[in-house]
């Protein structure tokens, strides 16, 4: 397929530059080698190697824009496959050679700069996004450098950058853009009320108005729970988890449901502060932090799997969960309705019904599939295949098919009579 559908993209451009020649005849012939070798390695299904030879061949001859188009075209896949791939260091070198061949290059400039900012590089990061979003099509460098800058908690700056964005981007970004944006700044203004500080596991902001051994106290349980979320999943732990104890006022204006004591939105975890409350603070703080574990091991994972393994880091008791979906009438909730997360539900019973469910069921996978959680993390972290392929092979069935499996398993009424049960 790879040769039928991509090879012939190139084969009159190369066809061209070979009959008109590039330049003395010496030169000329070198230049013709190497495009057929950097030809004969794209028919090949080799784009990596493509991208060498073509490189080769620009090199010789700079002013030929056909061998421009073909090394951009090369490099363009050699680039795509790594990232697929989760070849990180590939990818890098990657977008290296071809902005050194190239120059300033809008997609080449733009993941360099992402690649940089996940390994931690800001300053040189943010000295190639800037350059990037200075060029035509360089609106996606503006995005990554927006990120950047909040991560370094530039809120205000972050919501700038993503303005000057908005212009350049499809009318099919924009409104999420746009929301962003709002986000940002109501977070700007919420963090602006508050103390900032520091726990073990990064930075905690804290209501105004507390002694400073509450503020201690506050800091010492954050870290805790975050070291509990981390060892009762199984999770590795990451390197930063921003914290910000939140009015319930708040929590509403970020999107939250009004039963929620908790939320972990744009990589922060957000809990409701209560005086006196200390284990149910404790059991939020968990709660989040295993959302933001998880998150940072695969992003994007359905709502049934984020909050069945964020309850488990919360630690909650198993008995109460089955008795309450025991205490319902009809039976438990479909797949389709565990697919996304539940903040969406306004009916508090019809989310502690869905969080019930889910935390159930990902007990029982953990319990009875082949290597429990850690063949899940496992195959989520190397990404070689999409989450939703990992997972139906980590479960042998559909998520219908386990949930009638684990219906049986706590005698509960399944609306899936017919689903298949686990291999």
């Amino acid at each position: 397929m790879f040769r039928e559908k991509k090879a012939w993209i190139l084969l009159p451009l190369l066809a061209l530059i070979l009959l008109a020649g590039s330049g003395p005849a010496q030169e000329e012939g070198q230049v013709q080698r190497l495009l057929k070798r950097g030809l004969s390695s794209w028919k090949e299904g080799k784009p990596l190697q493509a991208m060498d030879w073509f490189g080769l061949a620009l090199e010789k001859a700079p002013g030929v824009e056909g061998i421009r188009r073909a090394f951009e075209k090369a490099a363009s896949l050699a680039l795509e496959r790594a990232l697929q791939d989760k070849e990180k260091d590939q990818a890098l070198r990657i977008c290296r050679k071809a902005l050194a061949r190239l120059g300033d290059h809008p997609r080449f400039g733009t993941w360099m700069g992402r690649l940089l900012v996940e390994e931690g590089r800001f300053a040189r990061a943010r000295e190639i996004l800037e350059r990037t979003a200075r060029l035509e099509g360089g609106q996606y460098a503006l995005l990554v450098l927006a990120r950047l800058r909040r991560r370094e908690g530039d809120l205000e700056g972050g919501a700038r950058t993503l303005e000057k964005a908005l212009p350049g981007l499809p009318p099919s970004l924009r409104k999420g853009v746009s929301s962003w944006i709002r986000l940002w700044r109501l977070d700007a203004g919420i963090r602006r009320s508050k103390i900032r500080g520091r726990y073990t596991g990064g930075e905690i902001f804290l209501p105004r108005g507390l002694s400073h051994g509450t503020r201690r106290f506050l800091a010492r349980l954050a870290g805790r729970c975050l070291s509990e979320a981390a060892r009762v999943t199984g999770l590795p732990d990451r390197e930063a988890v921003e914290v910000v104890f939140s009015t319930p006022a708040e929590m509403t204006q970020l999107g939250g449901p009004a039963w929620a004591g908790g939320l972990y939105k744009d990589g922060v975890v957000r809990v409701v502060f209560q005086e006196g409350k200390r284990s149910e603070l404790a059991a939020s703080l968990r709660h989040e932090f295993g959302h933001a574990l998880l998150t940072s091991l695969a992003p994007g994972l359905p709502g049934w799997l984020q909050e069945g393994v964020a309850q488990v880091a919360e630690k909650k008791d198993p008995r109460r969960a089955l008795t309450y979906l025991k205490s319902l009438p009809g039976t438990i909730l479909p797949g389709s309705a565990l697919e996304s997360g539940f903040t969406w539900m306004r009916d508090p019973r019809l989310a502690r019904a869905a969080y019930a469910e889910s935390y159930l069921l990902v007990l029982y996978l953990f319990e009875t599939r082949p290597g429990g959680r850690f063949a899940l993390y496992n195959a989520l972290s190397l990404g070689r295949e999409s989450s939703q392929r990992i997972l139906r092979d980590w479960m042998g069935t559909s998520l219908d098919g386990a949930l009638l499996s684990m219906a049986r398993r706590f005698h509960l009424r399944s609306p899936s009579p017919s689903a298949a049960p686990p291999k």
